[in-house]
């Protein structure tokens, strides 16, 4: 019998059987966090940065396919229930920077009309806007130069100084424009 190429193997979708009970913060996202926190209007590093740390974890956690009841998909209301906030709006400062770091990106699900034009997806049962699905990727992007294992970080730390988020990207936009796949990161179907 000769060797069959998998073409034709029909591909493998896999659930977990339970909610994610929890999720590992990959220590690229700490660096950035600790490093180069978010800063506020006066300059100065946003006391609520370890929020990020909380919220990168719902949002790997989130990324997990789960079947049956213990299904969940977390929206900007529940990130927002997660760090300690009553509104969904106080979370739009950890999209963003997330966003910055490389660790989320818009999954660009938009169409084009009849002259071209971007048209966003809209719910199928409402018709309302919705915003694009976002992609968590576990892995830092390709130009991130800073910490990546413990050691690392451990020794970043112990500088005992902050630095702006390019010196932890050898491109000086960030992340700014990332292209992303869903091959190349998980997506968050709910978090729009």
């Amino acid at each position: 019998m000769a060797d069959q190429p998998f073409t034709d193997d029909p591909s493998v979708k896999a659930y977990a059987g339970n909610s994610p009970g929890g999720a590992t913060v990959p220590f690229w996202i700490t660096a950035c966090v600790r490093l180069s926190p978010p800063l506020g209007r006066t300059g100065k590093p946003l006391g609520e940065a370890d929020k990020l740390l909380t919220g990168a974890q719902v949002l790997l956690a989130d990324r997990i396919r789960v079947h049956g009841q213990d299904r969940a998909v977390t929206n900007h209301a529940d990130l927002a229930l997660f760090l300690g906030y009553s509104r969904r709006d106080k979370v739009k400062w950890v999209l963003e920077y997330f966003k910055q770091i490389g660790f989320l990106a818009d999954l660009d699900e938009s169409s084009t009309d009849s002259r071209g034009r971007r048209a966003p997806q809209r719910d199928p049962r409402t018709g309302q806007t919705q915003a694009a699905p976002l992609v968590v990727n576990e892995l830092p992007p390709a130009h991130y130069v800073g910490p990546r294992t413990l050691h690392e970080l451990r020794n970043a730390l112990r500088e005992d100084r902050l630095r702006p988020l390019h010196e932890l990207f050898v491109d000086p936009q960030i992340s700014a424009g990332q292209s992303c796949t869903p091959r190349e990161g998980q997506g968050s179907e709910g978090l729009y």
